[in-house]
């Protein structure tokens, strides 16, 4: 059986869609090479590409790519998720 796992969805204007991870996900990321980008309330992001910009003010994600509305819609109700 599936294990279901709860996590936060962000989703840009475009349809670009981002799981939000903590800081401290984020840090793990990082030191383990993997990608980590901030996601600013404009719809950027950056890649963190220095560990000196961890901070618990900014919000982390990693990709997940373009998805449907309608597919989001499933994705939040599936998860339970605002």
């Amino acid at each position: 059986m599936a294990k279901r796992v709860k996590f936060n969805l962000k989703v840009n204007a475009d349809g670009f869609c981002w799981k939000v991870i903590s800081v401290t996900e984020a840090k793990k990321r990082y030191k383990d090479n993997k990608e980590v980008y901030v996601l600013c309330d404009d719809d950027t992001e950056f890649l963190v590409e220095d560990d000196h910009v961890f901070s618990n003010r900014d919000v982390y994600g990693i990709e997940l790519g373009f998805m449907s509305k309608s597919s989001i819609e499933s994705i939040k109700e599936y998860l339970k998720i605002g």
